[in-house]
């Protein structure tokens, strides 16, 4: 897939945060979208930021890039690679209920392990998607954990 990044997101609702069961709304929400949901759709944006500069990174240091996903279709791990027919790699994170600062870690580390990197090379390379993320951070808004 090059340098190019692949998404795909869904925005699961739950009990709590259905329109149709969310006991208050804000005169500033439309009524089909709580509070609680906005967060989460922020929360996916911020996710779709991260894995969109991660894969520029990665592209421009040669390295392939995943598709990344969220969430892991298993509920029980925070992240999980597929790998289809020809090889290539789909990287799903949890997103929901996390800290920015570890969905960047498992972005990251989706992209070394689809790499299929060890040793000194991988952290060279986790080191450096880590640093230029954390400059890329200063621009632009972090999710709500």
């Amino acid at each position: 897939m090059g340098n190019r990044v692949a998404f795909e997101t869904s925005l699961e609702t739950s009990p709590e945060t259905s329109p149709e069961t969310s006991p208050e709304r804000s005169a500033e929400t439309s009524p089909d979208v709580s509070p609680k949901k906005s967060l989460e759709a922020s929360s996916f944006l911020c996710f779709a930021d991260i894995a969109s500069e991660v894969g520029r990174v990665a592209g421009r240091l040669g390295l392939q890039v995943p598709s990344f996903r969220s969430p892991p279709l298993h509920s029980d791990v925070d992240r999980s690679i597929r790998w289809s027919k020809d090889g290539r790699a789909t990287v799903a994170v949890r997103v929901r209920g996390r800290h920015a600062l570890a969905v960047e870690r498992d972005v990251v580390e989706g992209v070394l392990q689809s790499n299929h990197l060890v040793g000194e090379a991988r952290n060279d390379l986790r080191l450096e998607l880590l640093a230029r993320l954390g400059g890329a951070r200063s621009r632009r808004h972090e999710p709500a954990a």
